[in-house]
């Protein structure tokens, strides 16, 4: 594994941000391909995070004073060979999720205002591809720029329907000097994945390093981000969150994304990328309200109604009420614990979807409703949970009493390699 790998924790540079909008205009001579990445790291801006497990490619979040070129963009993805020399930049110049919807005019302009941008900067006009190209099951619009020493530029549009059907889902630019990895073929082993489990004096085990895959602010996009983290741990980072958010059908500007759009996205996926998807429903939210109401009646406080508001209220809910309700079934509970160990010693994280709010959590940037995080880790000895969000680096780990972690337990999926 590479020296660099830094368990994923934020990249933080030491000296200021130099690249700004002459990034662009780095990228297309040959000395910034030519040049060793770790010298590309010193300009890079704080927040920047390794997002493959052998610490190959990295993400710098979209932030004010980082800009690469004229033109609006979101994340920027760079990725290097072993001679750690950069091979691959990705822009995301629109996503649905973070933008908002555009009509389909809007769409047009934004990807011909693109196309002219590259047809002068690069001095060659862009070519369509003959037929449209698959990106991880995807139909998208491509044209590409063949340059002579920097590689090949590749312009991604995605959308969906016509007329009052147009949905706008992403516009991606691609500048690469070698064939990109991460695709099915990239995948590691099944029973590799034991390596990356960690076992700690203090009794805490854990799988130490599934990259960190930042959902990009404002997009409601836990579950893809989520998704994207599992997959860039098996090697697949191809399947990054904006295509797993098109491939969901996922809500625009924060509208989130429900697990029977996870589930089914996945699902058609599975042949292409040789795995198997195991769901476990631990409960429903009308479950839990029905649990709920039995314990506190039992209790003698006050109940919920299952009117679809106080479902979603989480300040309604008391914890110790919803806990005693959640556990008083012993035998379940050990259960689900015990199904929680056998995927983290297998080194296999848990997508993992809850209810927030009702028990307190540390650090937490969502204090009610849904949300879709990963199990990655537990310690029997102090009887917790090992958890982390998709939200920077300050999220890759963090604990949680297993019995409220089970008490707050919607459903549970694995992707679940074949070899």
């Amino acid at each position: 594994m590479s020296s660099g790998f830094l368990q994923f924790v934020s990249f933080v540079c030491c000296s200021p941000l130099v690249c700004s909008a002459a990034f662009i205009d780095d990228l297309a001579t040959p000395a910034l391909w030519e040049q060793s990445v770790d010298e590309l790291f010193m300009t890079m801006p704080k927040g920047a995070s390794f997002i493959r497990i052998d610490a190959s490619s990295m993400r710098i979040p979209l932030q004010p004073e980082f800009k690469v070129a004229d033109f609006e963009h979101g994340d920027v993805i760079l990725k290097w060979n072993e001679s750690r020399k950069l091979t691959q930049v990705e822009l995301m110049l629109y996503s649905k999720g973070v933008d908002g919807e555009l009509e389909s005019a809007e769409f047009k302009k934004k990807i011909l205002d693109a196309e002219t941008f590259l047809n002068e900067k690069l001095a060659v006009e862009g070519q369509l591809r003959k037929g449209d190209s698959r990106v991880a099951g995807v139909k998208c619009r491509t044209k590409a720029w063949q340059t002579e020493k920097c590689g090949v530029w590749v312009l991604d549009s995605l959308h969906s329907g016509k007329g009052k059907q147009f949905t706008s889902e992403f516009i991606r630019l691609t500048i690469g000097t070698e064939a990109g990895k991460g695709g099915a073929e990239d995948a590691v082993s099944r029973e590799s994945l034991k390596e990356n489990v960690a076992r700690e004096a203090d009794g805490t085990v854990w799988i130490k390093n599934v990259p960190m895959v930042e959902s990009a602010k404002g997009s409601g996009y836990c579950v893809p981000a989520t998704v994207a983290r599992v997959f860039a741990y098996y090697g697949m980072d191809s399947l990054d969150q904006h295509v797993i958010a098109a491939l969901c059908q996922s809500g625009s500007k924060g509208g989130g994304t429900t697990m029977t759009q996870m589930r089914n996205a996945l699902q058609g996926l599975s042949k292409k990328y040789n795995y198997a998807l195991k769901t476990a429903q631990d409960c429903t939210m009308e479950e839990m309200v029905t649990l709920y109401n039995q314990e506190a009646k039992k209790q003698q406080v006050e109940t919920l109604s299952p009117a679809r508001g106080s479902i979603a209220d989480s300040k309604l809910f008391d914890a110790d009420v919803l806990r005693a309700a959640r556990t008083r079934n012993a035998a379940k509970a050990k259960k689900w614990m015990a199904e929680v160990k056998k995927c983290i010693d297998a080194g296999e994280p848990i997508i993992w979807d809850v209810k927030v709010g009702v028990f307190e959590e540390k650090n937490s940037q969502q204090m009610d409703g849904f949300h879709t995080r990963l199990i990655v880790g537990y310690n029997l000895q102090n009887k917790t949970i090992i958890y982390s969000d998709s939200w920077g680096a300050k999220h890759i780990r963090k604990e949680l009493p297993w019995k409220d972690a089970y008490s707050m337990s919607l459903e549970r999926n694995v992707i679940r390699l074949a070899h």
